[in-house]
């Protein structure tokens, strides 16, 4: 779309916030269920795959691991057998994440946990309804090592389309995403954890109900591929606690304040002499969220065509930085 249509488009959309409110949420909501229906297609075809109840299960995490583990051990016990085993990870998975939307709705945001609500409603639905036809799409049963990449990937996607339209999607993503804004890191390091004591969990009954050895080790590599594989995609695709240390250079003294009355950021400013002009100029030092650097530099050089500006990555910052609050 061309850039002064859609300057038009926005400034139409500021001035009639209802109708923005009503396309925002139709948006998030068809965000949803592609999330959703991507989360259960994953979970049915490679981590459980529908079509062969012998085939060495991958371990999710977070919440749908529990799921998993809980399944597991009522099998063990004989309890609840007269319930489908793929009714029973769904009922898990939604009655767990309970407590989860509680917290996301108290600490991090109404829409955001209504939102993640709607997703875990629709994933804990489709894994009940999509046909095993469909399933077999991409019969890979026997091929951990694809079934662990592409069901990394496809979950990673799941999570990031969630992340993207700032809801998620359920279960411990709810709690990465408010300790991501809370520590102001990246999201995918925070599951490692949770995810390895849940895979120790399920890997030990795995092994008493099928006593079988090989089937075990194999659930545990495949799993940590699968794992590993996911938490890149997000933290690849997820750039919200991303940050981009900018150092600028300029001869226009209003320049902080230019900046900072359009970006909820402070910054730090040094007078200094231009070394073959021998000028005046003032080197700015800020940090802001990935997704705003560019509009950072374009504001810069609009004001200041003549600016130099260093643009890097920053690992973490430590002290007052400024989020936007998520809805």
């Amino acid at each position: 779309m061309d850039s002064k249509l859609w300057q038009h488009v926005t400034h139409w959309l500021e001035i009639h916030p209802k109708i923005k409110t009503i396309l925002e949420n139709t948006l998030i909501f068809l965000g949803t269920v592609v999330s959703s229906l991507l989360a259960a297609y994953t979970f049915r075809s490679f981590i459980v795959p529908s079509s062969d109840v012998n085939a060495v299960p991958l371990i999710t995490g977070g919440v749908s691991g529990v799921s998993q583990t809980l399944n597991r051990f009522f099998d063990l016990i004989h309890f609840l057998d007269v319930i489908d085993n793929r009714t029973l990870q769904a009922v898990f998975y939604f009655v767990l994440n309970i407590p989860i939307f509680i917290l996301g709705y108290t600490k991090i945001g109404k829409r955001f946990a209504t939102f993640s609500m709607i997703n875990v409603i629709l994933t804990s639905f489709f894994i009940e309804i999509i046909p095993n036809d469909v399933t077999l799409l991409v019969n890979i049963t026997e091929d951990l090592l694809s079934r662990a990449i592409i069901a990394g990937l496809l979950q990673g996607l799941a999570s990031s389309i969630a992340y993207v339209m700032e809801i998620s999607s359920g279960g411990l993503d709810v709690v990465t995403y408010y300790f991501a804004n809370v520590k102001s890191t990246s999201v995918g390091k925070f599951a490692i954890l949770f995810n390895t004591i849940i895979l120790f969990i399920f890997t030990t009954i795995y092994l008493i109900t099928t006593e079988s050895t090989d089937g075990a080790l194999n659930s545990i590599i495949f799993s940590l591929i699968y794992f590993f594989t996911s938490s890149k995609v997000v933290d690849t695709i997820n750039v919200r606690n991303k940050k981009t240390s900018l150092q600028i250079v300029t001869s226009v003294e209003s320049m902080p304040k230019v900046i900072m009355q359009k970006f909820h950021h402070g910054c730090t400013v040094v007078k200094a002499k231009g070394g073959f002009t021998n000028l005046d100029k003032y080197v700015i030092y800020m940090v802001v969220s990935s997704t705003e650097a560019q509009d950072v530099i374009k504001l810069v050089r609009a004001v200041d065509p003549e600016s130099f500006i260093d643009e890097s990555y920053a690992h973490q910052v430590y002290g007052r930085f400024f989020i936007r609050p998520i809805k």
